[in-house]
């Protein structure tokens, strides 16, 4: 029997495996030699090859051996296993599992570097230790492909980047149940995928120590502009990224690189949901999300960010991942060198504190750089876990009115971002459950209280407070009576920094008899007045008493000790209600003005009120009511 017949006997029996040809795996000696061997006969297209069903696409074709290595620690110290034009481009290399087959790659060089970008591929069940990495592609062609399975691998000690590709176009990208630590200050890249990558997913993998965890980049073809990506669509699912030290430069979970030429197919439909992000070893200047142009290098696995600025990304979408935020430093979730991120949604869930900011961008950057089209960003903090337990919301941007904000329950103040549900109706049911009949009558405890105008003008309504000690507040009862029990209550009222030795931030609280916390909001103070407005329901069962009380959260005695406070109301109703003045936008009868039924309120040239039953036709209709200075 031919060598090459029992080889096929062999595989077809299941039997032949890397040893067949050579291979030690003993951990000392070189298995280079067989391993090469074994991949020349596995990638060879007259084995096991079964062409594509007649009327089929090619790349449907059958293509064996698989590439098997058993348990044992493989030495490779050869310059990678590539495929030429006359191989097969279709592999399978599959271990006896991460903790029994290891391959060591023994010099500067990645195991797998290919110039011809596999039609599918399948690598499972081997722990890749040292060289550059594991599997390289180098071709920035677009292919028609199978499936790329990445899945139960361990990838450590790596010098360069484990997994990447540079195609502008490869689909199907499976990677899964794998772990990514590279070489210790060796600024890795853990995995990088470019271009388009449609229905790939990069699923409940570990990463724990690289510069770049994951990298996400565009592909471009020198001198054809209509650059690709960043990699769109592709689904980050349940992943851990964490730091397991500090060796390397200011690191990054993941790394978005920016289309230089267009918002179109710039990240669309790239979704990060249910990961977590760990709060191990961050360092300032770190971030969960980098969003930075690359700098100089041959291939998207040597290439890391430049300060340059530019770019867009479009449609990212975040999405209950665990956002942890204790530990050596608060970072921002999102730093970019870009002003034009469009369509980013983030909803995630912020637990032990806040990031730094939602995005922070470069300093260079202006409000001048931003086009129409990035400032539609949302975040919500319906999941801020944190802010309900004495944590301030974090600033949603450095440069602000960049982000719309999703705030139901009202844990920030952020003037500058329109927030997506505040408004004033009048369904009916509405209940006054606040006794004081002003801010102005609330009780200074532990601190002394001045009358002052609110931000409507109305005067000595609001007050100024000064406190003497660190439990000073400003205190109010709510009318137990008029309260009933699991209805909504909107709790809303203005703040302000004080005139001099202002408090930073404050706490709004409610409170029954015993001094417990019901309810809890922390809101930073600036120095114009901020509204705020959120729900509660509360039940009542067993409780004599209930006080909304305002207090500092960071006061020092002499220095940080006022601050301002009016409008307050507590109510009642099925949706919040106008608790200001009534305003339009311009009142005249042509324009905007006040419609009580059928009857039209306007102010006429002359600054006369006129009334008049159904639509006016002309400044004069109707009849004259008062001046601006006499009711009649």
């Amino acid at each position: 029997m031919s060598e090459n017949v029992m080889q096929d006997c062999l595989e077809e029996l299941g039997i032949m495996n890397v040893k067949w040809f050579g291979a030690k795996g003993d951990g000392i000696t070189d298995d280079t030699a067989a391993i090469e061997a074994y991949w020349s006969y596995v990638t060879n297209p007259g084995i096991l090859r079964f062409p594509a069903a007649a009327g089929d696409y090619p790349y449907m074709a059958t293509k064996g051996p698989r590439m098997n290595f058993p348990a044992g620690n493989y030495l490779y110290s050869g310059s990678g296993l590539n495929l030429s034009a006359q191989q097969s481009w279709m592999f399978s290399i599959e271990g006896d599992g991460e903790y029994s087959t290891r391959i060591t790659i023994a010099n500067d060089a990645y195991f797998i570097d290919l110039d011809n970008n596999p039609v599918g591929m399948k690598i499972q069940g081997i722990h890749f230790e040292g060289g550059k990495g594991a599997l390289r592609l180098k071709n920035i062609a677009g292919n028609t492909v199978r499936i790329a399975h990445i899945e139960k691998c361990s990838f450590t000690n790596y010098s360069e980047c484990a997994v990447s590709s540079n195609s502008q176009d490869y689909p199907y990208w499976k990677v899964r149940d794998n772990l990514f630590t590279g070489a210790i200050a060796a600024n890795t890249i853990g995995l990088a995928l470019t271009g388009y990558t449609a229905g790939s997913t990069i699923e409940d993998n570990i990463f724990h120590r690289n510069r770049y965890h994951l990298k996400l980049g565009t592909a471009v073809i020198a001198g054809q502009g209509n650059d690709k990506g960043p990699c769109v669509p592709v689904n980050i699912l349940k992943n851990d990224f964490i730091r397991i030290d500090t060796s390397n430069t200011n690191s990054y979970d993941v790394w978005i690189v920016p289309n230089l030429e267009t918002f179109q197919n710039a990240g669309r439909a790239m979704v990060f949901a249910f990961n977590k992000f760990g709060n191990e070893n961050l360092n300032p200047g770190d971030s969960r999300i980098l969003v930075a142009l690359e700098g100089g290098g041959s291939y998207t696995s040597d290439k890391h960010h430049s300060a340059s600025l530019g770019g867009y990304v479009s449609g990212v979408q975040f999405h209950l991942n665990n956002v942890n935020c204790h530990g050596n430093a608060i970072v921002p979730f999102i730093k970019s060198n870009t002003a034009k991120l469009f369509n980013f949604d983030i909803e995630d869930v912020y637990d032990n504190g806040v990031p730094s900011y939602m995005i922070e961008y470069a300093n260079d950057i202006t409000a001048a750089m931003f086009e129409q089209q990035s400032s539609i960003n949302r975040v919500s903090l319906r999941r801020a876990m944190s802010c309900a337990e004495s944590v301030l919301a974090p600033v949603l941007s450095n440069i602000p009115g960049t982000l719309h904000v999703d705030d139901p329950y009202q844990f920030g103040l952020d003037a500058s971002s329109p927030a997506s549900w505040i408004g004033g109706g009048g369904n009916g049911g509405y209940v006054n459950v606040l006794a004081p009949s002003s801010t102005s009558a609330f009780t200074a405890v532990n601190a002394s209280k001045a009358s002052i105008a609110n931000s409507i003008g109305v005067a000595s309504e609001a007050v100024e407070v000064t406190l003497t000690s660190s439990d000073g507040r400003l205190t109010g009862p709510l009318n137990i009576a008029a309260l009933t029990a699991g209805k909504v209550i909107w709790v809303e009222g203005e703040l302000s920094a004080g005139s001099t030795n202002s408090l930073g931030s404050v706490r709004v609280e409610l409170t029954d008899q015993t001094g417990r916390i019901m309810t809890r909001r922390v809101y930073r103070t600036t120095s114009s007045w901020q509204r705020f407005r959120f729900p509660i329901t509360l039940y009542t069962s067993g409780i004599t008493g209930i006080f909304i009380r305002i207090m500092g959260n960071d006061f020092a005695a002499s220095t940080r000790t006022t601050f301002k406070a009016g409008r307050f109301a507590l109510y009642h109703a099925s949706e919040p209600v106008n608790t200001g003045h009534l305003q339009a936008m311009d009142s005249t009868w042509n324009g905007r003005h006040l419609i009580l039924g059928a009857y039209h309120l306007w102010v006429d040239a002359s600054g006369g009120v006129r009334i008049m039953n159904g639509q006016p036709s002309s400044d004069t209709d109707g009849s004259p009511i008062g001046t601006v200075n006499t009711i009649e």
